[in-house]
């Protein structure tokens, strides 16, 4: 039974492994559909001030206070988690403890020094199905959706960062990194394709590739001045199971290949997941200062 005002359309189509119907309806709705989680806190009204940058001020040394525009609460959705390890390094680094660290992590940052509400998908080793991720995300009503993973390739010597939204895929590369973090096969990404192809309409994909331009941008420098040869992999669209059904702009963030040797081993290191949260974090605070 779907609880609305009013529907002025509707799209009803299956996915599978696992088996669930999707219903994608427009129409209006009230400001709140269900009772938020009583442990989601409000947003903070007072953040910690920022420096200013050259050409934009963000604080003064008056007291004045980084405003976070129409952007207040953030999901941050580390990926995999429980009986999914995600890829798997050659020395045995599992992707979905690597992304948590760095999901809390950047949870810590975007709390801190931006003042944002930040709700995680999960905060500990429990596997949470790719569907729900975005639900919650609509749930408490966030305004960033966040999804955070280690790259992997059969090529070993692959290596970079990228940034992905909700598109259908323009590369094949593009096809296999879905199919992997969806979990399924190439033939299943191409089913979903055919479905997003109807749905476009309904994502906020133009936000969503702002978000990602910035973040992706943003990332890469900050890691690229600390650690050489890092690539700039770019900004790139797919069919991801975990943006689809997200009311607001949603990024997936590769942050390094696991698969690759040297990589998996910057990705250990804390100095490194410290460097891809701010970068992160940067990249969020430059695409809300876009909005003003």
């Amino acid at each position: 039974m779907l609880d609305i005002e009013n529907v002025r359309d509707y799209k009803i189509f299956p996915l599978s492994d696992p088996f669930r119907i999707i219903i994608d309806v427009k129409g209006e709705r009230r400001t709140e559909i269900s009772r938020i989680d009583e442990s989601i806190q409000a947003p903070q009204t007072d953040s910690v001030p920022v420096k200013a940058s050259a050409g934009k001020e963000r604080g003064t040394a008056t007291g004045s206070r980084f405003k976070p525009a129409k952007i207040r609460r953030i999901v941050v959705d580390p990926g995999h988690g429980g009986h999914d390890p995600g890829a798997v390094g050659a020395d045995g680094l599992k992707e979905k403890d690597v992304v948590l660290s760095l999901g809390l992590k950047l949870s810590r940052l975007l709390k801190e020094k931006m003042g944002l509400d930040v709700v995680m998908t999960r905060s500990t080793d429990v596997f949470i199905p790719l569907e729900e991720r975005t639900a919650i995300a609509n749930k408490v009503n966030a305004d960033l959706f966040l999804s955070i993973h280690a790259n992997a390739s059969l090529n070993r010597s692959a290596s970079g960062i990228e940034t992905y939204y909700l598109n259908l895929a323009k590369t094949d590369k593009a096809v296999r990194v879905a199919a992997r973090e969806n979990n399924t096969s190439l033939e299943k990404v191409g089913l979903l394709q055919t479905i997003l192809f109807d749905l476009m309409a309904n994502y906020k994909i133009n936000d969503s590739a702002r978000l990602a331009d910035e973040v992706q941008k943003a990332l890469h420098g900050r890691i690229s001045n600390k650690y050489q040869g890092i690539k700039n992999l770019g900004v790139k669209q797919g069919p991801f199971y975990v943006l689809v059904g997200a009311t607001m702009p949603s990024i997936l963030v590769e942050t390094a290949f696991i698969s690759n040797e040297h990589e998996s081993r910057l990705l250990r290191e804390d100095a490194y997941q410290d460097h891809v949260a701010a970068g992160i974090m940067e990249g969020v605070r430059n695409y809300i200062d876009s909005l003003h």
